[in-house]
């Protein structure tokens, strides 16, 4: 009995687009199933994205076959309507005769016009086989691609008023399986989705753990979302790292969304899939999997810039404590400058007195001489006590710097000759006037130039240069010197730290050339690396 066929085989349909299949295995299932019930050579499905999926049965064995036809050439019930032969009175008036065609004798069928000749040369090539009956019904996906189905058999007649009348029954079945199976999917690809966020957002949870540990581990969880998941590779691209697979493949569809944060990109995600997969909503990925990508990328995005706020409130509190460890250093600094200075410059006039005596042994000379020297030592010692502790007034004005600069270095030349050490001087042209005690700007240069010597015992090169980027003045100070470690780099501008022996430094130079920039409205940076040099940067604000 054909109904008690139509029944099993639109039970079979039902089961499969119930178990959560592919869209592969549904359609082949659909059409094998079709082609059986309606004794057909062939059964395709055009589906509006142009992949075309067909079953060719040869005696009792059908073989399935995915091909790609014209994209988009018109909506599937528009391509109905353009034919010229209307549904014949045998079909029950349900919805699926608006939608459905049929021809005796495909040859023989009239081609008035372009347009029906394209749609029922795209009806023959979705059929595959030489075929004489057609029978086309568009159908809807709802969120997917809409299409045609079409069956076809090479016998002219074959779809008689029976045949005709038992589609109108399993048409609307057809449609309904179709609904079934993609409303199936779309519920569980939400569910993965929201497995996916939810692993994330423990992920998240640890904020003790890095950010690039973090992310890694996101990585690693993003692929069991996606359809197939067993071939799906994941990389993130963040503030110039990556993260994820190794083996990411660059040659093949890629879906992938930019990662913002405050308003910024800061880099992307991207899924891939190693291998071929059939075509879907966005090249072999699904609409929702769209979805989840964006929503993953704007999850990255709050959890960078979560970790950007937390990044920053640990460098401001670090600072605060800085701030207050230099306050109580600068206090203990000046109290120490105070009372030391009245004794040593007793001292100090006390043995110049002394080099007077005419009847003075070489050997006391000669001792008297250290005690000048180690007493102007010490003095510069408490003028820079002085100066950190802030204990000695400014005195602004709009000073030239590039004036300041050269004067500074005619005072070292003499002794980078000495050394053997090339000056390069590069200074950009326009203004370069900037609010400054000329005496403490003076003081800095003097600080960078002797620490960028100091690190050059054996000669190399020593580079001033300015720039001016919009309404600032950037003055580089670069040596070709030993460079610093990380951890000296995090320890150069602490007060009293040194690594140079204690008579060729006093651990001062920096701390106070970054208290006079500071003071001054600018900021002073460091890079530096072991065996490759150091570089200082000095940034003002113009004043013109």
């Amino acid at each position: 009995m054909p109904q008690i066929e139509a029944l099993h085989a639109i039970t079979r349909i039902l089961a499969q687009a119930g178990r959560g299949a592919d869209r592969q295995s549904l359609f082949r299932r659909c059409l094998e199933e079709l082609s059986a019930l309606f004794r057909c050579r062939s059964a395709g499905v055009w589906l509006t994205d142009g992949t075309v999926y067909r079953v060719v049965r040869s005696g009792n064995r059908p073989a399935f076959s995915i091909g790609h036809g014209p994209a988009a050439l018109a909506p599937p019930a528009r391509i109905i309507a353009q034919l010229p032969q209307a549904c014949p009175p045998e079909v029950p008036a349900t919805d699926i005769q608006a939608r459905l065609w049929w021809t005796a004798d495909a040859a023989r069928c009239p081609r008035t016009n372009e347009v029906q000749r394209q749609a029922l040369a795209l009806l023959t090539e979705t059929a595959g086989s030489r075929c004489v009956s057609l029978l086309a019904a568009a159908f809807d996906l709802k969120s997917g691609p809409p299409g045609l189905l079409v069956l076809s058999n090479n016998r002219r007649g074959h779809f008689n008023a029976t045949r005709l009348a038992l589609f109108g029954q399993v048409g609307p079945l057809f449609d309904i399986a179709l609904s079934n199976w993609r409303v199936g999917q779309a519920l569980r690809e939400r569910v993965k989705e929201l497995s996916c966020l939810y692993r994330m957002a423990r992920i998240d949870a640890s904020p003790e753990s890095p950010l690039e540990g973090r992310f890694n581990d996101i990585a690693a969880i993003i692929s069991a979302a996606w359809l197939h998941s067993e071939d799906a590779r994941v990389r993130i691209q963040f503030d110039g790292k990556t993260y994820g697979d190794r083996d990411f493949p660059d040659d093949g569809p890629v879906m992938a969304s930019p990662i913002v944060v405050e308003g910024g990109p800061r880099g992307q995600i991207a899924i891939a899939y190693a291998g071929a997969h059939p075509p879907m909503d966005e090249g072999p990925f699904l609409a929702e999997e769209r979805s989840l990508m964006d929503t993953i990328a704007r999850e990255l995005g709050r959890i960078a810039a979560r970790e950007d706020f937390r990044r920053q409130k640990a460098r401001m509190q670090e600072r605060l404590a800085h701030t207050d460890r230099l306050n109580m250093m600068g206090q203990l600094s000046a109290t120490i400058a105070h009372e030391i200075n009245e004794p040593l410059t007793a001292m100090l006039g006390y043995a110049q007195l002394a080099t007077k005596n005419p009847g003075l042994p070489p050997q006391a000379r000669a001792d008297i001489d250290r005690i000048i020297t180690t007493c102007l030592h010490a003095r510069e010692i408490v003028r820079k006590l002085l100066m950190f502790s802030r204990d000695m007034p400014a005195r602004m004005e709009t000073v030239s710097v590039h004036r300041v600069m050269e004067d500074t270095l005619a005072l070292f030349r003499a002794r980078c000759a000495k050394e053997q050490v090339e000056i390069r001087l590069r200074l950009t042209r326009g203004p370069d006037t900037v609010c400054i005690d000329p005496a403490r700007l003076r003081q800095v240069f003097s600080n960078l130039i002797l620490n960028a010597l100091q690190a050059m015992p054996q000669g190399g090169r020593l580079t001033l240069s300015t720039r001016r980027p919009g309404r600032r003045l950037v003055i580089t100070v670069e040596d070709t010197g030993c460079g610093m470690s990380e951890a000296e780099l995090q320890k150069a501008f602490i007060p009293f730290y040194t690594t140079k022996p204690h008579h060729q430094g006093t651990g001062l130079g920096l701390p106070v050339a970054r208290e006079i920039v500071s003071d001054s409205g600018g900021e002073l940076a460091v890079d530096s690396r072991p065996g490759r040099g150091t570089r200082f940067t000095v940034s003002f604000p113009l004043r013109e």
